[in-house]
């Protein structure tokens, strides 16, 4: 049986093909270890520094934070099996 990670992806792309708006989804992976924020999708791990801040817009997002668009739910599954290769 699937995890709850890849039903909630399959589930958000059925709703995305199946809503009559277009929309557009981004992926981003992080860990979280000895207090320090990693960016797993980056290709610069030195890329800067990431934080959580309040946005400009209300909401709250992270600086220098790498985000890749995605098009499928393998698309995603390849991603983090890149992402998983890099964690600590």
């Amino acid at each position: 049986s699937e995890g709850v990670i890849p039903r909630a992806v399959n589930d958000l792309f059925h709703i995305a093909k199946t809503t009559p708006n277009a929309m557009k989804i981004e992926m981003a992976y992080i860990e979280i270890y000895n207090e320090k924020i990693r960016d797993l999708l980056s290709k610069n791990p030195k890329r800067g520094e990431l934080s959580v801040q309040d946005m400009p817009d209300g909401t709250v997002g992270m600086t220098n934070l790498t985000k890749k668009a995605v098009k499928s739910p393998s698309e995603v599954g390849s991603l983090m099996g890149l992402a998983i290769k890099k964690r600590a």
